[in-house]
């Protein structure tokens, strides 16, 4: 039996919550469509006050699965919302463009990348 929703909710928002780490899949152990790498960008974005450093790992294969519904998002998150990490690291596949929008990369000290950039993200 997991833990109720809210108190899930009342964790992930929680203002001693620094550090995050997570692993992304097309689909979980279950065979449920996983969404932690669209929950965590929210928490990142500031629903998550105190987070700090964040570290993502995807698994292979990790590509937006064919009836996959969309991400509804977490309650409470506005889109407009900018989170202030001090840490992001990123392992498997991805964009920084698609972070970029909720993150603001002046106040990293640290980002690690784990996959091959284009010319252009490089920039």
């Amino acid at each position: 039996m997991g833990v109720p929703y809210h108190y899930e909710m009342e964790l992930a928002t929680s203002p001693c919550l620094y550090r995050v780490k997570v692993v992304c899949t097309d689909k979980d152990s279950d065979g449920d469509f996983d969404y932690n790498m669209d929950a965590v960008r929210e928490l990142a974005a500031g629903l998550a006050p105190s987070l700090k450093e964040v570290s993502i790992n995807k698994l292979w294969p990790y590509r937006h699965s064919v009836g996959k519904p969309l991400w509804q998002g977490l309650p409470g998150f506005s889109g407009e919302m900018i989170g202030s990490l001090t840490s992001l690291s990123l392992y498997g596949s991805g964009s920084i463009q698609k972070r970029a929008k909720n993150t603001d990369f002046d106040k990293l000290q640290q980002l690690v990348i784990g996959f091959r950039l284009s010319g252009e993200e490089m920039e």
